[in-house]
């Protein structure tokens, strides 16, 4: 379950994808296969993928129990045959450009609208 509070200590990674928006469909296809990957990593919490509404940018917002967690999905042999297809039809040829980051929540307000569905 996706949990964005200050103090759950999840390690956030947002992954920022820029595209041309003819790409942008196949490349959110190509993330969502991929995405499936995780699920099964010893310490992988949550997934939420994030299209740019001008179509040139995919965000995608990764939590997991910790930074060694992550770091060790980068070696995985599951996350690597997985991602394969991205990064031979985005990435190598340049198609899209990836660009992850880890970031921490150091604040966090809830509106009246919170809960809504």
């Amino acid at each position: 379950m996706v949990t964005m509070t200050k103090d759950n200590n999840l390690y956030n990674v947002l992954v920022r994808y820029t595209i041309e928006p003819s790409d942008q469909a196949e490349l959110v296809d190509v993330l969502k296969r991929a995405a499936h990957a995780f699920e099964p990593l010893p310490g992988f919490v949550s997934l939420t993928m994030h299209r740019g509404m001008d179509d040139k940018q995919i965000v995608v917002y990764l939590q997991w129990r910790s930074k060694a967690d992550s770091d060790a999905c980068a070696s995985n042999p599951i996350w690597l045959a997985s991602g394969q297809e991205l990064y031979e039809k985005f990435i190598i040829p340049g198609r899209a450009t990836m660009e992850p980051q880890a970031f921490e929540i150091v604040y966090q307000l809830e509106g009246a609208a919170q809960g809504v569905q």
